[in-house]
């Protein structure tokens, strides 16, 4: 169930930000992909993604967190054009279930700062649920070299 309302959510961001239109049977093809690859990740620790059709891939899939560990994964969207976007964070235990998320529309004039946004909710998050021990998880290199530059790691903010 979470891959299809993740696989939703970006299909709507990208038909409402970017006027991609969505085709409902790509969006469950892609779903199936993304399942397919999850848990052959969880399976098998390889640089290498067995997927639903059997080939292999070295696109970026998600990594469960170590035992003893969360990980909060973020996203954005960003419309330019109306200096608005909507940002999203699934926390996750380290087997891959779902535990908690938020999604939130947001006004800024920038892609990095959506993203930025997106990392600073899992952390707000992190703390009001008192999460120890966890990693953030984002697309966006830019942020991520910000955190870290910053002097303090990223699961930690």
């Amino acid at each position: 169930m979470v891959w299809v309302a993740w696989s939703i959510w970006k299909a709507r961001n990208d038909y409402l930000f970017n006027q991609y239109p969505v085709n409902p049977i790509e969006v469950v093809a892609k779903t199936k992909r993304e399942e397919a690859e999850f848990l052959a990740a969880c399976e098998v620790d390889s640089a290498f993604v067995e997927t639903a059709a059997g080939a292999q891939s070295h696109e970026p899939h998600w990594v469960p967190p170590l035992r003893g560990k969360w990980k909060f994964n973020c996203d954005a969207a960003t419309d330019l054009s109306r200096g608005r976007g909507a940002v999203a964070v699934l926390l996750r235990d380290e087997k891959g279930h779902l535990v908690d998320g938020i999604a939130a529309k947001i006004r800024l004039a920038t892609a990095i700062q959506d993203e930025a946004s997106a990392v600073r909710l899992a952390c707000a998050m992190a703390r009001a649920l008192n999460c120890a021990n966890v990693e953030i998880d984002s697309d966006c290199k830019n942020v991520i070299q910000l955190c870290v530059r910053g002097g303090s790691s990223v699961g930690h903010l």
